[in-house]
């Protein structure tokens, strides 16, 4: 709130608080005391005010991946107040304008990677991947004739199964 004080006379009167509930930057706050013998002092500031979340995109890898780490791409913009950070779970992106790029390791098995922008007002917007890493080769089998046999027959049959024991969840937003 407001203070005005004059040790000498009294404040005759002084500017009301001001609220602020619009949102942008460069708003303006000014008060005035006047003193019972006439004298004015005035003071004024600038406020910037952010309430907005920033627009977050991040374009989501494959599926699955095999690497011992992932690199995320997207965007990340705050017009109300700037961005003070963008991070992939708590490493820090690279930024290139609106646009970043980050890599953090995975573990063998499911994921999660939580990308965060933050902006100078402490809003922040996030997304949450979740994925796997499967560096496991599927299992493939197969169904006589064994391997070296010797047929007379004009065709063989031959049947092979695979199966993938490692796919649990694909990748996806959250």
């Amino acid at each position: 709130g407001s203070t005005c004080n004059d040790a000498t006379r009294g404040v005759q009167s002084c500017t009301e608080t001001r609220t602020f509930t619009g949102e942008g930057a460069g708003q303006i706050a000014a008060g005035e005391a006047v003193d019972a013998a006439g004298n004015h002092a005035t003071i004024s500031f600038t406020v910037n005010a952010d309430r907005t979340e920033p627009i977050l995109t991040v374009t989501p890898p494959g599926e699955i991946v095999a690497t011992p780490q992932l690199t995320l791409q997207g965007a990340a913009s705050d017009a109300p107040s700037g961005l003070t950070s963008v991070t992939c779970n708590s490493v820090p992106a690279t930024m290139t304008g609106s646009s970043f790029t980050c890599t953090t390791p995975l573990n063998e098995g499911p994921n999660s990677v939580l990308v965060l922008a933050l902006d100078r007002a402490g809003n922040q917007a996030r997304t949450l991947l979740s994925g796997l890493r499967d560096t496991q080769a599927p299992l493939v089998t197969m169904e006589p004739p064994l391997s070296g046999a010797i047929t007379t027959a004009a065709t063989s049959t031959i049947t092979g199964h695979g199966r993938d024991t490692g796919r649990l969840q694909p990748l996806r937003r959250g």
